[in-house]
């Protein structure tokens, strides 16, 4: 892959770097949304959980394994790719509004999935080669902000939506949204002219045959397995088997949002101090940690009542993805598109399994513990991976 310098002004830089943000913001509404209003949808759908799961993985995985095309086609072709993308992910949304049954929401789901890959991986690829290696780091973890206002965002606006104007509503005003960037992103590309220099061109071979690609992938698979069991069932979890009304499990999701924007930002900055190793390591294991509790709160009053404190705490560690981003720059200089890209598509193979999996442990067992016990084990596994990485070579 080569890779490409945009040369742009201060003030371009920084328009480039609000509009990826603020993308970002809305096309993860779709994502963090969907577990917001599963248990209303459960309910006029009639899905069993499993169902609820697969349709889910079905959308995060299309987003994972298109990701690492998109990546290639934005290098190739630019913005306009982001700008199609966008009306696909419109699209997709509405028809998962229209949805009657399972098969018209997997329909829609899947179309969605195809279009999300228009956020994370071009946006990364977007922001680094539109701002100098200096700021490259503090760039992702701004993307990332965007993303965790999206997360906190998301459980305060969908429940007051979904029960005034219903659940359907909610993704017709996301997929307007998505249509407003498309034309955003389309005008962008007539009227902003990128200057780009070429480097060393890097092959697919080249980054598969790295034992340090596979580590930290490994790693980003099993941390993502544990999040997206979180992200997917939380509320539904908080509700039925914890016990507190729906608004509320739905406005902690919000704060583990919002506090995620802290250690967005904090670990960003921290692991080019100590190490992207070291920082991930203490995330994912202290997260890990703060799941037990999740499980404990169920029969235990008093755990139960600082619920929303474990909650935010758990918020601050769930913000380490944007360190494993910064690592390709690490692996790969450059090819940092290509990494994030094959990183995404293994993080989509948790996105596969972790909701069905997870959906399927609740239906067989009648209880959430299980399922978050396998959460509170792939994020100690993620931990563990990364110490092997550190070990064969120092990450940053």
């Amino acid at each position: 892959m080569s890779e490409k310098t945009y040369t742009l002004s201060g003030s371009v830089q920084i328009a480039v770097l609000l509009l990826a943000t603020s993308f970002l913001f809305v096309a993860y509404l779709v994502r963090f949304g969907y577990g917001v209003l599963l248990p209303r949808m459960i309910e006029d759908l009639r899905l069993s959980h499993v169902e609820a799961g697969l349709a889910y993985s079905l959308f995060l995985f299309l987003y994972s394994l298109f990701s690492v095309i998109s990546g290639r086609l934005f290098d190739r072709f630019g913005v306009k790719v982001i700008s199609l993308l966008c009306y696909v992910y419109s699209i997709g949304t509405v028809l998962v509004g229209l949805s009657q049954n399972y098969y018209m929401l997997a329909l829609g789901l899947a179309i969605a999935g195809l279009g999300s890959s228009s956020s994370w991986t071009p946006m990364v690829a977007l922001v680094s080669l539109s701002l100098p290696n200096e700021r490259r780091s503090r760039a992702i973890g701004m993307l990332e902000v965007g993303i965790r206002i999206s997360h906190g965002t998301t459980g305060l606006i969908i429940p007051i939506i979904a029960l005034t104007l219903g659940w359907r509503a909610c993704w017709w005003i996301i997929a307007s949204l998505l249509l407003v960037y498309g034309v955003i992103f389309q005008t962008l590309t007539r009227r902003l002219h990128f200057e780009m220099q070429k480097g060393r061109s890097v092959k697919y071979k080249e980054v598969l045959s790295s034992k340090r690609f596979w580590l930290i992938g490994a790693s980003y698979f099993f941390m993502a397995f544990g999040s997206y069991s979180i992200i997917t069932f939380l509320v539904d979890f908080l509700e039925q088997e914890v016990g507190i009304p729906y608004v509320e499990a739905s406005a902690m999701v919000s704060l583990m949002g919002f506090v995620g924007i802290i250690g967005a930002l904090a670990f960003s900055w921290l692991s080019d101090r100590v190490g992207r190793g070291t920082i991930i390591t203490i995330c994912d294991m202290l997260a890990s940690a703060t799941l037990v509790f999740f499980i404990f709160s169920i029969q235990n009053a008093a755990i139960k009542s600082f619920l929303m404190l474990i909650t935010a705490v758990y918020g601050v560690f769930y913000g380490v993805w944007p360190i494993y981003a910064a690592c390709a720059g690490d692996v790969f200089p450059d090819a940092v598109g290509t990494v994030v890209g094959l990183w995404t598509l293994l993080s989509g193979l948790s996105a596969l399994t972790a909701p069905t999996l997870g959906g399927l442990m609740v239906d067989v067992t009648g209880s959430y513990v299980i399922a978050l016990e396998a959460s509170c084990l792939t994020y100690a596994f993620a931990a563990v991976i990364m110490i092997l990485t550190s070990t064969l070579k120092k990450i940053s």
